[in-house]
């Protein structure tokens, strides 16, 4: 059966009403009719020489079309941001972090956990917004998420997961709207808004804006602060980069540095990722003593040697070898050279002229000769080679 017409006031409903009992007319061939009205006014729109009417006619029903279509793209907008529970393996419990920053983090929660006492009967509200942001910097790998995980289910809260890939725009104008569905999300679901990758968003606002995607750009930080200031709940960044952000962040944002875990902590990733039921005869404390791993690099070397030893068991038909401590330490040796692959430069020689020149001028220095040279190729080869 056709949905019922949903008419916007009582008036209109009124009138349907009449309208369908006269004609004796169905609910689908009165959304059909409805549907062939509005064909005919554009076909009227396009064709029409009386331009006063065009316009009279034109304007009401444009203004009208267009508020149903903002109203309907807001809530699309705001409901693309749908929380959802904390991953269960993330608590507290399993967070392996310095006893002072988990100190930090708690004392923090402890402001979101009582702003009635802190801005209402205090009447600190006067001076200071309830907004509670945080802000964990660090490495990749260090647990950042993870924490939000955890306080999002220390909380009793749903998470809701956002990065600003999610919320820019390719269209001019829809980025400070995005930002604003998503603290509008947050609130209305009472949810932890975490925000991955934050420095895109809260870099320092452009200067000499020149182009209009830099302007947006600036409008979309400047919605960020506005919504920020106003917020009512709990909102957390991760960011690698932060010594990117805009300098006016500095007194909103609750830092937490999140760093590479120390021998005593990676001893007990190790044990927490190393199982009973696990076959291995490796120990978390001669594996603890492999310097600059972080926590997610750990993972990847216990899954990876997982699945090499269920393949090499099926491949030889043979029992599963338990995995030693070698196995780990080698494995855990390959993930740091392709961690360190993705990072470094290539080799001067790969490099094409101009790639050479703009290092020269943003980047490593490249030696005087070879700058030289390159002037010269540039001067006898007048073909700009791609940039590889």
């Amino acid at each position: 059966m056709s949905p019922s017409p949903s008419p916007q006031n009582k008036d209109e409903k009124k009138f349907t009403v009449q309208f369908l009992s006269k004609h004796n007319m169905s609910d689908s061939n009165f959304l059909y009719l409805k549907t062939a009205l509005e064909n005919s006014v554009n076909i009227f729109l396009e064709h029409s020489r009386d331009t006063q009417i065009c316009f009279t006619v034109s304007k009401n029903w444009k203004e009208e079309k267009a508020e149903d279509v903002t109203k309907e793209n807001d809530a699309h907008r705001k409901n693309k941001y749908v929380s959802i529970l904390p991953d269960l393996r993330y608590t507290f419990d399993r967070l392996v972090l310095p006893i002072e920053v988990k100190e930090r983090i708690f004392a923090t929660l402890c402001v979101f956990q009582h702003k009635d006492t802190i801005f209402d009967e205090w009447q600190l509200g006067k001076i200071a917004s309830p907004m509670v942001a945080l802000s964990f910097e660090g490495a990749p790998g260090t647990g950042k998420t993870m924490a939000a995980h955890a306080i999002a289910h220390y909380l009793g809260k749903k998470i809701i997961l956002a990065s600003y890939a999610q919320i820019e725009s390719m269209y001019h104008g829809e980025g400070p709207k995005n930002v604003q569905a998503i603290f509008e999300a947050a609130m209305s679901q009472d949810a932890l808004l975490f925000i991955d990758d934050a420095e895109s968003l809260l870099s320092k606002r452009l200067s000499n804006v020149t182009t209009g995607s830099e302007n947006a750009i600036n409008s979309m930080r400047d919605q960020f602060l506005i919504c920020l200031e106003q917020f009512k709940g709990l909102v957390i960044f991760a960011s690698n980069k932060a010594e990117s952000y805009d300098p006016a962040l500095e007194t909103r944002l609750w830092t937490i540095h999140f760093d590479l875990p120390n021998e005593e902590q990676r001893c007990e990733i190790w044990r927490q990722h190393l199982p009973k039921g696990f076959p291995t005869t490796a120990t978390p404390e001669t594996l603890a003593k492999i310097e600059g791993i972080c926590g997610r690099e750990i993972r990847s070397a216990v899954i990876e040697v997982a699945a090499a030893m269920v393949y090499e068991s099926r491949l030889k038909n043979i029992a599963i070898t338990p995995a030693d401590n070698e196995r780990f330490k080698a494995k855990i040796t390959e993930i740091i050279q392709r961690r360190k692959a993705q990072v470094s430069p290539p080799p001067q020689e790969s490099l094409s002229p101009k790639t050479k020149q703009f290092l020269v001028e943003n980047g490593p220095k490249i030696s005087q000769q070879e700058k030289t040279n390159d002037e010269t190729h540039n001067k006898t080869e007048n073909i700009l080679q791609p940039v590889e």
